[in-house]
């Protein structure tokens, strides 16, 4: 039974409405069924420059600054990663995280959208867009779930601070700043253009 598995769990919870998942859920055929039991229609995906997500989630792994935690995000990192510098850690992200967890994520989910098999109408919203101009992007999400929120004003806007706080702050292409030559063309060969032409994301 799904109650009886955290994750399917989570999911059933999810699908009933009234809730928000945080975590990078995977479109994988095992959510996607789940999604399709449930009967859910209306899906919205939020994303992020994956080259900043990159580097934000490297940033946000380190201020830990615990080997233990390292590992709650990718189990595979090895034994001498923790005598690596900053630079040489960063190459490993490039090289065994990036393009599997970061641009096939989203490409898996532009699949799942365009699958009609899937009967989901995705919408897909962009941490820049956020960033550009919170209270239109807020107002679509309303419009997209037939809600009028043609009043919502920055008022109505709660702000978090991240815990713990990293130097990022919010940027979106602070990648540019952290990354080396060398690195910044790495990541730029392995995103495709296609990704940055439909979500607006700068080459």
């Amino acid at each position: 039974p799904l109650d009886e598995n955290p994750v399917l769990g989570f999911l059933l919870d999810f699908v009933r409405g009234g809730a928000v998942s945080y975590t990078h859920c995977q479109a994988s055929v095992e959510n996607l069924n789940v999604f399709k039991s449930a009967k859910l229609k209306k899906l919205i995906v939020h994303l992020r420059d994956p080259r900043q997500c990159l580097v934000s989630n490297y940033l946000r792994m380190h201020a830990e600054n615990d080997w233990a935690y390292y590992r709650t995000y990718y189990n595979d990192i090895p034994l001498e990663y923790d005598h690596l510098n900053m630079s040489e850690q960063i190459d490993w992200h490039i090289d065994n995280v990036y393009q599997n967890y970061w641009i096939n994520w989203i490409l898996d989910w532009l699949k799942a959208a365009e699958d009609t098999l899937n009967n989901l109408d995705v919408k897909f919203v962009t941490y820049e867009s956020f960033m550009k101009d919170p209270i239109v992007f807020y107002r679509e999400i309303g419009q997209f779930f037939n809600c009028d929120w043609s009043d919502f004003s920055k008022n109505d806007l709660l702000v978090k601070e991240p815990e713990p706080k990293t130097e990022v702050l919010g940027q979106i292409d602070f990648w540019r700043q952290k990354l080396s030559k060398s690195q910044i063309k790495r990541v730029q060969d392995l995103t495709p253009e296609n990704l940055l032409v439909k979500f607006k994301w700068q080459r």
